[in-house]
């Protein structure tokens, strides 16, 4: 499972509003609140005020493995244009852990000035 939080703190609280993406690997037998420190992987956005977090999955590049696709609506190429807003995909299977940042996509996509 794949849940996104667009206007939480990146890895180590900060940036402010970088943004996350949690992976949780396996079922949920979960009942009640779960706190996403439990997720397996972690993906936060590369600066403040990203938003990273808008989340989808699917076979992206055809290899029959779906694919972490993350969107972040107000990240700037290298910091121009202003809010020009990037989408990362991470090539799967997703089976690491710990923290990864948006930086470390196999692709972004973004809007040209």
């Amino acid at each position: 499972m794949a849940l996104g939080a667009r206007t939480a703190e990146g890895a180590g609280g900060s940036p402010s509003a970088a943004g996350e993406t949690y992976v949780f690997f396996g079922s949920i037998n979960a009942t009640g609140q779960v706190n996403t420190s439990y997720a397996n992987v972690t993906f936060y956005g590369i600066a403040g005020s990203d938003f990273a977090g808008k989340v989808t999955a699917g076979d992206m590049n055809s290899d029959g493995v779906d694919d972490l696709v993350v969107g972040a609506p107000a990240a700037e190429l290298g910091g121009n244009p202003a809010s020009s807003g990037e989408t990362y995909i991470f090539f799967g299977p997703i089976n690491g852990s710990g923290n990864v940042s948006a930086g470390n996509a196999n692709v972004t996509f973004y809007t040209a000035s």
